[in-house]
């Protein structure tokens, strides 16, 4: 049986939050760190897509998906400058990359970004399994 997006989810997130919790030693494991932002990130807006379409509610893009959530309430009313600023960061990662670029990431994706995904999931596991 193929896994959930919400599963899919709570995998890739663990994976973020093991790999962050580990000293870094080298240029690969901040790579690693990026890669599984960019995984999480993926799922979470998608995933709020169709919590949005199960409402009735329409959202094409990040972007739009990330607005609608905050004004109906899915996600907290403080996180909307960090989900924007996680769509910013998201599009720098795939066309960027040096070291010292990679580092403040890892320290946004560590002090701010894995706040709004835990966020994510507690309002995830608040919701009727599918």
């Amino acid at each position: 049986m193929k896994p959930s997006k919400r599963e899919n989810f709570e995998k890739a997130f663990a994976a973020l939050q093991k790999s962050i919790s580990l000293p870094i030693e080298n240029e690969r494991d901040l790579a690693g760190i990026i890669k599984g932002f960019e995984i999480v990130y993926e799922l979470s807006w998608t995933i709020l897509k169709e919590v949005l379409r199960e409402s009735g509610l329409e959202a094409s893009g990040p972007r739009d998906v990330i607005k609608a959530a905050w004004q109906n309430g899915i996600l907290k009313s403080d996180s909307e400058t960090i989900w924007l600023d996680m769509i910013k960061d998201r599009n720098l990662t795939v066309h960027t990359y040096d070291e010292n670029f990679a580092r403040m990431m890892v320290q946004r994706i560590t002090e701010q970004y894995t706040i709004a995904f835990q966020s994510l999931s507690l309002f995830l596991a608040r919701l009727p399994t599918e």
